[in-house]
């Protein structure tokens, strides 16, 4: 008698560690963190029919372990603990750096780490490949009336690198990165406008950081500088004008994904004024297409085509320019035509720059 109810407990108590906290999470889970940080769609329940009989066992695992209950409390306790007593992350993508600095180790996103460390570089018939592809869109503008100017914006650990862990070694024997390799070698054998702030971005962090200490990306002030740079070359004797910067905290891109929100202090570097007198008028949303008119100082029309590095770009260019148009990289060709700017700016994080091949696809071939 006493076993079958020790054998009863211990299927109440095996019951319950199964369904107990789904019970309880259907009814906590309003007050909970339900954000999605792992930058991809959650897997959707699948339905069991003759066809999927073999694939729903597995499908239906994807599925409890995507959508499994107290996930992200489980997942910010691990990365607490990882962060506090080994001072490192819990996802394999980010890197904890110096002065709990992050950054991206995006393997499956142009691998800027192994580009950081210089152990790998374009070969010549990649380089003359990357030639091709640019010159024939230079080619294509130039038939149109159109210039074009190419636009990279340095990986974050190439201007921060005394921050990158020292066991993350660079070879000594390369002078220069992958990316910097192909830039010398676009500008030696084209007359292609090609801009690439590093320098000024990290002789200018003694001013204020130009870049955020959680994020991948620059900040207001690390965009400023990248558009100086290129209003220098767009129009010949631009000069800076007066600007401010408010400073507010901010939970970056890296820290979310690592789940340490509230342990790495980043302070948001944000202009304040810029140009205060031109009036921007702008429709659409900033991550698709976004187009402004403004009284702004050079009577052009403007396309610029890139990643999300020229989101923080838009709060200047479009007071620059009194027409402006802001596309995602991947927007058609046909949107890109019926526009007939005088300018293209194609505007491409270090990390992403190799896929030049794409700047053709948008622009000339929309494929």
């Amino acid at each position: 008698m006493k076993n079958n109810k020790k054998d009863l407990i211990l299927i109440i108590v095996f019951i319950f560690l199964l369904i107990g906290p789904d019970i309880i999470y259907f009814f906590v889970s309003p007050v909970l963190d339900d954000k999605n940080y792992e930058k991809q769609k959650k897997v959707e329940t699948p339905k069991l029919t003759i066809k999927n009989i073999e694939k729903f066992p597995g499908d239906y695992e994807n599925y409890f372990n995507d959508n499994l209950a107290f996930k992200n409390e489980l997942r910010k306790i691990r990365a607490y603990f990882l962060y506090e007593f080994f001072h490192t992350s819990s996802n394999d993508q980010i890197i904890l750096g110096k002065n709990n600095y992050l950054f991206y180790n995006g393997y499956n996103d142009g691998d800027n780490i192994s580009g950081y460390r210089r152990i790998n570089k374009y070969s010549t018939k990649e380089k003359q490949k990357s030639v091709k592809y640019l010159n024939k869109t230079n080619n294509y503008l130039k038939k149109k009336n159109i210039d074009f100017y190419i636009f990279i914006a340095p990986n974050k650990e190439n201007v921060y690198r005394e921050y990158v862990p020292d066991m993350i070694t660079v070879n000594k024997d390369q002078k220069y990165s992958k990316t910097e390799d192909l830039i010398n070698y676009i500008r030696k054998n084209t007359d292609l406008n090609v801009i690439y702030p590093k320098q000024e971005l990290i002789s200018k962090r003694k001013v204020r950081d130009t870049y955020f200490k959680n994020d991948t990306h620059w900040n207001d002030y690390g965009a400023y500088l990248g558009v100086s740079e290129l209003m220098k070359t767009m129009e010949p004797g631009y000069k800076d004008f007066d600007i401010t910067f408010k400073t507010s905290k901010r939970d970056g891109d890296l820290a979310s994904m690592n789940l340490i929100l509230d342990n790495v202090d980043s302070k948001e570097v944000k202009a304040d004024k810029f140009l205060e007198d031109v009036k921007v008028e702008c429709k659409g949303t900033i991550r698709k297409v976004k187009k402004c008119k403004s009284n702004g100082l050079y009577d052009k029309k403007i396309v610029v085509v890139g990643d999300s590095f020229n989101y923080a770009t838009q709060k200047y260019l479009s007071r620059l320019y009194k027409n402006i148009i802001f596309v995602n990289k991947y927007y058609s060709k046909a949107e890109l035509d019926k526009y007939n700017p005088d300018a293209i700016v194609y505007i491409s994080v270090e990390r992403l720059f190799f896929f030049v091949d794409n700047v053709y696809r948008v622009i000339v071939k929309n494929k």
